[in-house]
Parts: C-alpha cells; structure tokens; sequence
C-alpha cells in the first residue's frame, strides 16, 4: 500500500487510518501484547522530509527527538543495549564508504547501510527493525530508501523518521547535494492494542466511529483462541 506526502506530519495520520482500516488482530508473542497489523508492507514517501517533521500530536519532544537522532550518528553503545542503530549503521565503516562511492560515483547504486548482523540478529530475542539504508542521488539530490522488517507506526514511525532523515541531512552534507526524496518500506506495520483510541484520534476518526471501530477489534480479539496463554 501506497502513500505519498510531502512530510512526516501529513503522512503520519493517514498511515495510522490504514492500518486501523486493513490491519487485523494479531498477537505479538515476543512482546506479550495484542495489535492490529496489516499482512502488506505500507510504502510512504516523503518529497519535502526536512519541513513539518514532528507532528502535534506525537509525545516526542524536539529536545528528546534530537537526543535520539544523535543515536543515528554514535557508533558506539553506550548505555549496554542489545543494539544500537548508530552502532549497526556505522559498524565496518558503512557511513563513509556509503559516502565515498556517492562522492566518486554520483550514479552509484551500492551506498547501502546495513543494520542487520546475522551471526547475532538471526536468533536475538529484539533484532534491528530497521534493516537497511539505500541511499541514490538523482539531480543533486540524495534520495534515502529505509526498509523495516516490523514497523510500530504509533509509538516509533515519527522518532525513527526523525532519526532517518537527519542521517540523511548529514550524509548529503558530506556530499554537498540536497536532500531529496525518503522513502520508508514498512513491512508488518502495526499498532499496539493498547494505544489504538489514541492512533484513532489521530487519524481523525470521530468519537462515535472510534467507539464502534473499537468495540469490533475488541470482539476481533475477543473472538481469537487464547494463543499459551495470551489474555487479550
């Protein structure tokens, strides 16, 4: 499914209306939560990323969003997490040689970052969502590709793009170009049960609707099987 928009704060909404409108209840196992997700990747891109980056009615502020973006550009882990991505994204020196062949080749295709470790990742309890970094320039400008294997489209879509666009402002920095399109591959995009009234508010979803989408979810969820134990 298609979206295109000029920033993250004209998407956002009409990406949470997708996945309440097409998702379906699924319990997540490894998270112990119910969610409505969607069995198609949402494919969202971004012409204008720099402006309207943080929309009014995400719980981020500018201060912690910038604190996080900061993430994207330290390579090492300093707090002990399981991951990183400012550790995965510049693991084996992939920032500067993404750089390198954009600056030597203007029409590269290989200036792509990889998050995934797979002598880790393939069995970790919490892999990388996000797993890899395209980055093209095309008329002086640096277009960014992002795919998600799991996407969280409530709570982590807007801090992640804040993250991925930033990244992408340094890089295209570095070459001395624009920055161009972003376009996020969002695979198992999903909301968590327990936040969907809020991401229905969002979405601008009227109070009325929001009580009878909500109690069809509740009897979606109501109606499943307990999966070990699962008490939705």
């Amino acid at each position: 499914m298609e979206i295109r928009a000029r920033t993250v704060t004209e998407a956002w909404p009409r990406i949470l209306g997708r996945v309440i409108d097409f998702g379906d209840a699924k319990y997540i196992k490894g998270h112990s939560q119910w969610a409505i997700e969607m069995d198609e990747p949402i494919v969202t891109t971004l012409s204008n990323p720099l402006y309207d980056m943080i929309p009014p009615d995400f719980g981020w502020s500018e201060s912690t969003l910038d604190r996080y973006a900061e993430q994207f550009m330290n390579p090492i882990n300093e707090h002990g997490f399981a991951y990183t991505y400012g550790e995965r994204i510049h693991m084996n020196n992939q920032v500067d040689n993404a750089v390198w062949m954009l600056r030597y080749d203007h029409n590269s295709r290989q200036a792509v970052i990889n998050t995934w470790n797979v002598s880790i990742d393939q069995c970790a309890k919490y892999p990388p969502c996000m797993m890899s970094l395209d980055y093209k320039i095309y008329n002086n400008k640096l277009n960014t590709v992002v795919y998600f294997r799991s996407n969280d489209m409530y709570m982590a879509w807007p801090a992640d793009l804040y993250g991925i666009i930033r990244l992408s402002e340094h890089i295209a920095n570095r070459l001395d170009v624009g920055i161009g399109k972003v376009t996020v591959i969002s695979n198992a995009p999903h909301i968590y049960f327990s936040l969907i009234q809020n991401a229905m508010q969002v979405a601008g979803i009227d109070r009325k609707e929001i009580e009878d989408r909500y109690q069809i979810i509740c009897n979606d969820i109501y109606g499943i099987q307990e999966i070990e134990g699962a008490i939705p």
